[in-house]
């Protein structure tokens, strides 16, 4: 969940211009990152993508446009029922936090997060879902449903908490968009210790290039609107109280998040190769065919693109693994000379 929309372009600037002028830049340039993360992993491992998003998530999906039935054309006898609304719940929602992989198998064991603030997540609300949710699932009741550095941290020790069994095997590739909370020093510093390699979307491209904004949540909320909708139906009185409405976000997240193969995403987006990059991608950056992407590590100024103006970040902070791995390698090298040196020094006395 980006802090800007799809369409807050530079003034005169359409979206098709803007697509253009970022085609060879922003998009090589995230495509080039995600191409060294995967294939510059440890031995023994292979690379794990990983994708969280946030989304906003309504407790009432009601008020919406639709059916206008003349009261003239009701049958006798009957009375057109208003939706009442308290203005209050109309606006109150909480935040989900979605994780998506390209690794079926392993899809089940990634968390999925609720977060709330401690207003519409009541302790007698949280003692009935603890019984209701799945295992994957957490429901935090924090001072605002609104993500910051430090959620973001305790979200990623959630993460390789839950992927613990394959820390030998996976290399934990994680992408996430822009948003400012993402990007904090904290938190890059925090997933370089828990050996997580961060792979941010450029800003402004998110629903193109994000698999969780191009493939998942526009399902995952139509699905969502038509299950509330059906509560609302079954209701007496129209309304879908908090406990009953959240069992039915366990569900509904559940089978689309868990129950969906999302691979097919990761490599339409890019993130397996540039030779799987979908049509609409290349139409909209406009590529008339596959690129081929570098193999090197983008540059700082390649990097700086990815991230809003304003954003302070380093290249030595976003590709720490890269930079601690290549100091290794030098240090190993080191002792083999000074022996090939003091082999050869007898010989040259």
């Amino acid at each position: 969940m980006e802090l800007f929309s799809r369409k807050s372009y530079p003034p005169g600037l359409s979206e098709t211009c803007f697509l253009a002028e970022v085609g060879t830049s922003k998009v090589t340039a995230w495509l080039q990152w995600a191409k060294v993360a995967s294939a510059n992993v440890p031995v023994g491992k292979v690379p794990l993508l990983v994708n969280l998003d946030e989304s906003v998530l309504k407790f009432n999906y009601g008020q919406n446009r639709g059916l206008v039935i003349d009261r003239r054309a009701l049958p006798p006898g009957h009375k057109h029922r208003k939706e009442q609304v308290n203005p209050a719940e109309a606006k109150a929602a909480t935040t989900l936090v979605g994780f998506v992989c390209d690794d079926h198998a392993i899809q089940p064991e990634l968390p999925q997060i609720i977060i709330g603030n401690k207003h519409k997540l009541t302790i007698p609300l949280m003692a009935k879902l603890t019984a209701a949710k799945p295992k994957n699932f957490h429901v935090w009741r924090e001072d605002s449903s609104w993500c910051n550095s430090k959620i973001m941290c305790r979200i990623l020790t959630l993460l390789m908490t839950c992927l613990a069994a394959f820390k030998e095997t996976h290399q934990v590739i994680l992408v996430l968009d822009c948003a400012s909370c993402h990007y904090h020093s904290s938190v890059l510093g925090y997933a370089t210790r828990l050996g997580i390699r961060l792979l941010f979307v450029p800003a402004r491209l998110t629903y193109l290039l994000q698999p969780l904004d191009s493939h998942c949540f526009s399902r995952l909320k139509r699905k969502l609107r038509e299950k509330w909708l059906s509560l609302a139906i079954e209701s007496e009185s129209g309304i879908v109280s908090h406990d009953v409405w959240l069992s039915a976000v366990f569900s509904v997240v559940s089978s689309t998040l868990c129950g969906t193969k999302w691979k097919p995403a990761f490599k339409a987006n890019g993130l397996l190769g540039e030779l799987f990059i979908s049509p609409r991608i290349l139409s909209e950056v406009g590529w008339s065919s596959h690129p081929e992407i570098p193999a090197g590590i983008p540059s700082e100024q390649q990097l700086q693109s990815i991230f809003p103006k304003r954003a302070k970040v380093s290249r030595n902070s976003l590709l720490s693994w890269h930079f601690k791995a290549q100091a290794k390698g030098k240090a190993k090298a080191k002792p083999k000379a000074h022996a090939k040196a003091a082999a050869a020094a007898p010989m040259l006395a």
